[in-house]
């Protein structure tokens, strides 16, 4: 298994440790000007907060995401227009899985 060498620095004190593949997480980016909306965790979609062709704002909750018993509001990271809603109410998705096209 590959290693990646990392370093951490705690109190001013500098430490040297490898991480394997494994357990490094990646994380779904949009490409550069994009705005989809994605899942942050897995849950079940409890409520779509917008429609297609509706502008949202940064900070405009679009979704809630119930997830371990508690609701979530996903928000917009940027100002745009709903192109596409590829969920409903009662989906379940995994983290990272796209929820709203943006245009």
């Amino acid at each position: 298994m590959d290693k990646k060498l990392q370093y951490l620095i705690i109190d001013d004190t500098s430490y040297e440790t490898e991480i394997p593949d494994g357990y490094i997480r990646k994380v779904i980016k949009e490409p550069a000007g994009q705005k989809n909306i994605r899942a942050v965790i897995p849950g079940v979609i409890s409520e779509i907060r917008v429609k297609k062709g509706q502008m949202v704002f940064k900070g405009h909750v679009v979704v809630i995401l119930e997830a371990m018993k508690m609701l979530n509001a996903i928000e917009a990271e940027a100002d745009g227009k709903v192109a596409e809603i590829l969920v409903a109410a009662g989906d379940r998705v995994a983290k990272g899985h796209l929820l709203i096209k943006m245009e």
